[in-house]
Protein backbone atom coordinates (compact mmCIF):
# COMPACT_ATOMS: atom_id res chain seq x y z
CA UNK A 1 0.00 0.00 0.00
CA UNK A 2 3.08 2.03 0.54
CA UNK A 3 3.92 2.32 -3.43
CA UNK A 4 -0.18 2.69 -4.04
CA UNK A 5 -0.14 5.73 -1.38
CA UNK A 6 3.10 7.30 -3.10
CA UNK A 7 1.48 7.78 -6.26
CA UNK A 8 -1.56 9.03 -4.98
CA UNK A 9 0.40 11.81 -3.65
CA UNK A 10 1.87 12.45 -7.11
CA UNK A 11 -0.83 12.19 -8.88
CA UNK A 12 -2.46 14.67 -6.50
CA UNK A 13 0.04 17.68 -7.07
CA UNK A 14 2.50 18.74 -9.74
CA UNK A 15 1.74 16.64 -13.33
CA UNK A 16 1.29 18.62 -16.10
CA UNK A 17 -2.01 17.97 -17.99
CA UNK A 18 -5.94 17.87 -16.90
CA UNK A 19 -8.83 16.71 -18.66
CA UNK A 20 -12.01 15.17 -17.55
CA UNK A 21 -13.01 11.61 -19.34
CA UNK A 22 -11.57 10.87 -22.49
CA UNK A 23 -11.55 14.16 -24.07
CA UNK A 24 -7.40 15.52 -24.05
CA UNK A 25 -8.40 19.50 -23.16
CA UNK A 26 -7.63 22.07 -21.45
CA UNK A 27 -9.20 25.25 -20.23
CA UNK A 28 -8.38 28.27 -18.28
CA UNK A 29 -10.38 30.49 -16.48
CA UNK A 30 -8.53 34.37 -15.85
CA UNK A 31 -8.00 35.48 -12.66
CA UNK A 32 -7.61 39.28 -12.07
CA UNK A 33 -7.19 40.00 -8.47
CA UNK A 34 -7.10 43.67 -8.93
CA UNK A 35 -10.48 43.79 -11.22
CA UNK A 36 -11.64 42.07 -7.95
CA UNK A 37 -10.63 45.27 -6.20
CA UNK A 38 -11.67 47.35 -8.79
CA UNK A 39 -15.12 46.25 -9.47
CA UNK A 40 -16.16 46.44 -5.07
CA UNK A 41 -15.33 50.48 -5.88
CA UNK A 42 -17.69 53.21 -6.39
CA UNK A 43 -19.10 55.45 -9.51
CA UNK A 44 -19.82 52.17 -11.38
CA UNK A 45 -23.05 51.88 -13.59
CA UNK A 46 -24.40 49.37 -11.36
CA UNK A 47 -23.49 47.88 -7.44
CA UNK A 48 -25.01 44.54 -8.47
CA UNK A 49 -21.91 43.44 -10.30
CA UNK A 50 -19.90 40.82 -7.88
CA UNK A 51 -16.37 40.03 -9.52
CA UNK A 52 -15.75 36.63 -7.37
CA UNK A 53 -19.73 35.51 -8.33
CA UNK A 54 -18.94 36.21 -12.15
CA UNK A 55 -15.97 34.03 -11.81
CA UNK A 56 -17.26 31.41 -10.18
CA UNK A 57 -20.28 31.49 -12.10
CA UNK A 58 -18.08 30.43 -15.54
CA UNK A 59 -16.51 27.54 -12.65
CA UNK A 60 -19.58 26.19 -11.64
CA UNK A 61 -21.21 25.87 -15.65
CA UNK A 62 -17.94 24.54 -16.73
CA UNK A 63 -17.95 21.83 -13.77
CA UNK A 64 -21.61 21.11 -14.60
CA UNK A 65 -20.59 19.71 -18.40
CA UNK A 66 -17.77 17.74 -17.32
CA UNK A 67 -14.86 20.46 -18.44
CA UNK A 68 -12.02 21.20 -15.61
CA UNK A 69 -10.17 24.31 -15.34
CA UNK A 70 -7.09 25.78 -14.84
CA UNK A 71 -6.89 29.74 -13.30
CA UNK A 72 -4.41 31.94 -14.64
CA UNK A 73 -2.92 35.16 -14.13
CA UNK A 74 -2.74 37.02 -17.57
CA UNK A 75 -0.08 39.36 -16.77
CA UNK A 76 1.68 36.46 -15.35
CA UNK A 77 1.09 33.70 -17.92
CA UNK A 78 3.23 33.84 -21.03
CA UNK A 79 2.34 31.91 -23.72
CA UNK A 80 -1.56 30.45 -22.94
CA UNK A 81 -1.33 26.37 -23.89
CA UNK A 82 -4.85 26.20 -23.49
CA UNK A 83 -7.98 25.37 -26.22
CA UNK A 84 -10.66 27.83 -24.65
CA UNK A 85 -9.73 30.98 -22.29
CA UNK A 86 -12.39 32.54 -20.04
CA UNK A 87 -12.43 35.68 -19.22
CA UNK A 88 -15.64 36.64 -16.52
CA UNK A 89 -15.55 40.41 -15.87
CA UNK A 90 -12.14 40.81 -16.34
CA UNK A 91 -12.55 44.91 -15.49
CA UNK A 92 -8.66 45.81 -15.75
CA UNK A 93 -6.47 44.92 -18.75
CA UNK A 94 -2.79 46.13 -19.23
CA UNK A 95 -1.57 46.55 -22.57
CA UNK A 96 0.87 43.39 -22.32
CA UNK A 97 -2.46 41.33 -21.03
CA UNK A 98 -4.55 42.42 -24.22
CA UNK A 99 -1.37 41.35 -26.36
CA UNK A 100 -0.90 38.53 -24.45
CA UNK A 101 -5.05 37.83 -25.40
CA UNK A 102 -4.96 39.03 -29.13
CA UNK A 103 -1.86 37.09 -29.52
CA UNK A 104 -3.53 33.76 -28.17
CA UNK A 105 -6.75 33.94 -30.17
CA UNK A 106 -4.66 35.42 -33.62
CA UNK A 107 -2.72 32.13 -33.59
CA UNK A 108 -5.84 29.58 -33.28
CA UNK A 109 -6.76 30.32 -29.43
CA UNK A 110 -10.76 30.23 -28.51
CA UNK A 111 -11.83 33.04 -26.16
CA UNK A 112 -15.08 33.71 -24.44
CA UNK A 113 -15.29 37.04 -22.62
CA UNK A 114 -18.13 38.71 -20.49
CA UNK A 115 -19.43 41.97 -20.03
CA UNK A 116 -17.15 44.47 -18.16
CA UNK A 117 -13.66 42.67 -19.59
CA UNK A 118 -10.79 44.53 -20.93
CA UNK A 119 -13.13 48.56 -20.10
CA UNK A 120 -9.93 49.90 -18.02
CA UNK A 121 -6.42 49.27 -17.86
CA UNK A 122 -4.04 48.38 -14.92
CA UNK A 123 -4.46 51.76 -12.88
CA UNK A 124 -8.70 52.04 -13.79
CA UNK A 125 -8.54 54.45 -16.59
CA UNK A 126 -11.05 53.60 -18.92
CA UNK A 127 -10.15 53.23 -22.38
CA UNK A 128 -11.75 55.60 -24.70
CA UNK A 129 -13.26 54.45 -27.90
CA UNK A 130 -15.92 52.17 -26.70
CA UNK A 131 -16.42 49.16 -24.88
CA UNK A 132 -15.26 46.76 -24.52
CA UNK A 133 -12.05 48.80 -24.52
CA UNK A 134 -8.67 46.44 -25.23
CA UNK A 135 -10.62 43.53 -26.51
CA UNK A 136 -13.04 45.23 -28.89
CA UNK A 137 -10.61 44.59 -31.99
CA UNK A 138 -10.35 40.96 -30.68
CA UNK A 139 -14.08 40.44 -29.77
CA UNK A 140 -15.58 42.42 -33.50
CA UNK A 141 -17.93 44.27 -31.11
CA UNK A 142 -18.37 48.31 -29.53
CA UNK A 143 -20.50 48.62 -26.60
CA UNK A 144 -22.24 52.11 -26.75
CA UNK A 145 -24.43 52.19 -23.68
CA UNK A 146 -24.56 49.63 -20.18
CA UNK A 147 -28.45 49.03 -19.75
CA UNK A 148 -28.02 47.52 -16.14
CA UNK A 149 -31.73 46.64 -14.26
CA UNK A 150 -32.90 45.31 -11.65
CA UNK A 151 -32.70 42.23 -13.32
CA UNK A 152 -29.30 41.78 -14.28
CA UNK A 153 -26.88 43.46 -16.77
CA UNK A 154 -27.47 44.27 -20.39
CA UNK A 155 -25.81 46.45 -22.92
CA UNK A 156 -26.49 47.88 -26.34
CA UNK A 157 -24.06 45.83 -28.66
CA UNK A 158 -22.95 46.84 -32.13
CA UNK A 159 -21.12 44.24 -34.58
CA UNK A 160 -18.01 45.37 -36.05
CA UNK A 161 -17.36 42.33 -37.60
CA UNK A 162 -18.67 39.93 -34.95
CA UNK A 163 -22.28 37.81 -36.05
CA UNK A 164 -24.79 37.28 -33.21
CA UNK A 165 -25.46 33.47 -32.48
CA UNK A 166 -27.79 34.14 -29.82
CA UNK A 167 -29.30 36.81 -27.52
CA UNK A 168 -26.41 38.48 -25.77
CA UNK A 169 -23.72 36.30 -27.52
CA UNK A 170 -21.90 36.83 -30.43
CA UNK A 171 -19.15 35.40 -32.07
CA UNK A 172 -15.95 36.54 -34.01
CA UNK A 173 -13.77 35.04 -36.21
CA UNK A 174 -10.40 36.86 -35.22
CA UNK A 175 -6.94 35.57 -37.44
CA UNK A 176 -6.55 31.67 -36.96
CA UNK A 177 -8.75 32.10 -34.16
CA UNK A 178 -12.46 32.45 -32.54
CA UNK A 179 -13.96 35.09 -29.30
CA UNK A 180 -17.04 35.12 -28.15
CA UNK A 181 -18.76 38.06 -26.27
CA UNK A 182 -21.54 37.43 -23.55
CA UNK A 183 -23.06 40.99 -22.95
CA UNK A 184 -25.86 39.91 -20.68
CA UNK A 185 -25.63 36.82 -18.06
CA UNK A 186 -26.45 33.26 -18.68
CA UNK A 187 -28.18 30.89 -16.65
CA UNK A 188 -25.56 27.48 -16.06
CA UNK A 189 -27.11 25.67 -18.52
CA UNK A 190 -26.70 27.92 -21.23
CA UNK A 191 -23.83 29.09 -20.13
CA UNK A 192 -21.92 25.72 -19.69
CA UNK A 193 -23.11 24.65 -23.31
CA UNK A 194 -21.60 27.89 -24.69
CA UNK A 195 -18.18 27.07 -22.84
CA UNK A 196 -18.20 23.49 -23.88
CA UNK A 197 -18.87 24.39 -27.95
CA UNK A 198 -16.15 27.44 -27.95
CA UNK A 199 -13.66 24.45 -26.54
CA UNK A 200 -14.76 22.19 -28.78
CA UNK A 201 -15.31 19.42 -26.21
CA UNK A 202 -18.67 17.65 -25.94
CA UNK A 203 -21.29 17.80 -23.18
CA UNK A 204 -21.02 14.71 -21.01
CA UNK A 205 -24.13 13.95 -19.60
CA UNK A 206 -24.51 13.71 -15.72
CA UNK A 207 -21.08 15.43 -15.60
CA UNK A 208 -22.83 17.06 -12.67
CA UNK A 209 -23.49 13.95 -10.24
CA UNK A 210 -19.97 11.95 -11.42
CA UNK A 211 -17.40 14.08 -11.80
CA UNK A 212 -13.91 12.53 -13.92
CA UNK A 213 -10.85 13.95 -14.05
CA UNK A 214 -7.98 12.67 -15.81
CA UNK A 215 -4.41 13.49 -14.17
CA UNK A 216 -1.14 13.06 -16.25
CA UNK A 217 2.61 12.93 -16.45
CA UNK A 218 5.02 11.37 -19.22
CA UNK A 219 4.43 7.77 -17.87
CA UNK A 220 1.23 6.95 -16.56
CA UNK A 221 -2.52 9.04 -16.01
CA UNK A 222 -4.92 8.47 -12.98
CA UNK A 223 -8.66 8.80 -13.07
CA UNK A 224 -9.92 10.28 -10.59
CA UNK A 225 -14.23 9.82 -10.26
CA UNK A 226 -16.11 11.88 -7.41
CA UNK A 227 -19.85 10.69 -7.04
CA UNK A 228 -21.48 13.63 -6.10
CA UNK A 229 -25.32 12.30 -6.68
CA UNK A 230 -27.75 9.80 -4.58
CA UNK A 231 -27.09 6.72 -6.23
CA UNK A 232 -24.46 4.40 -6.74
CA UNK A 233 -22.66 4.89 -10.27
CA UNK A 234 -20.22 3.01 -12.80
CA UNK A 235 -17.02 4.43 -14.22
CA UNK A 236 -15.46 2.44 -17.08
CA UNK A 237 -11.39 1.62 -16.21
CA UNK A 238 -8.74 -0.45 -16.37
CA UNK A 239 -6.29 -0.22 -13.84
CA UNK A 240 -5.44 -0.40 -10.32
CA UNK A 241 -7.38 0.83 -7.74
CA UNK A 242 -4.91 3.24 -5.55
CA UNK A 243 -7.16 2.68 -3.03
CA UNK A 244 -6.91 -0.95 -2.13
CA UNK A 245 -3.72 -2.18 -4.71
CA UNK A 246 -6.77 -4.38 -6.59
CA UNK A 247 -6.84 -4.67 -10.37
CA UNK A 248 -9.86 -3.30 -12.00
CA UNK A 249 -10.83 -4.68 -15.47
CA UNK A 250 -14.04 -3.11 -17.06
CA UNK A 251 -16.17 -1.05 -14.48
CA UNK A 252 -15.71 0.23 -10.93
CA UNK A 253 -18.91 0.88 -8.89
CA UNK A 254 -18.48 4.42 -6.99
CA UNK A 255 -21.10 4.64 -4.37
CA UNK A 256 -23.40 8.33 -3.38
CA UNK A 257 -20.69 10.29 -1.94
CA UNK A 258 -17.99 8.25 -2.39
CA UNK A 259 -14.56 8.36 -5.10
CA UNK A 260 -12.12 6.46 -6.51
CA UNK A 261 -8.78 6.63 -7.42
CA UNK A 262 -7.80 4.64 -10.67
CA UNK A 263 -4.19 4.19 -11.81
CA UNK A 264 -5.30 3.28 -15.40
CA UNK A 265 -3.29 0.84 -17.96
Amino acid sequence: MYREAVELGEALGGLSEVDTGAVEACVAIAWGAASWWALQGPGLPWDGIDYLAEVRAAHRALWRVGITADFVSLDRAGPLPYQLLVLPAHYLMSDAAAAAVRTYVDGGGRLVATYLSGVADEYGRVRLGGYPGALREVLGVRVEEFRPTPDGWAEDVHLAGAVEVRPGVTRHRFGAGTAWYVSSPLGDGVYGKLLAEAAGIPVREGAAELELVRRRDRHASWLFAFNHGTSAREVEVAGTDLMTGTPVEGTVEVSAGGWAVIRET
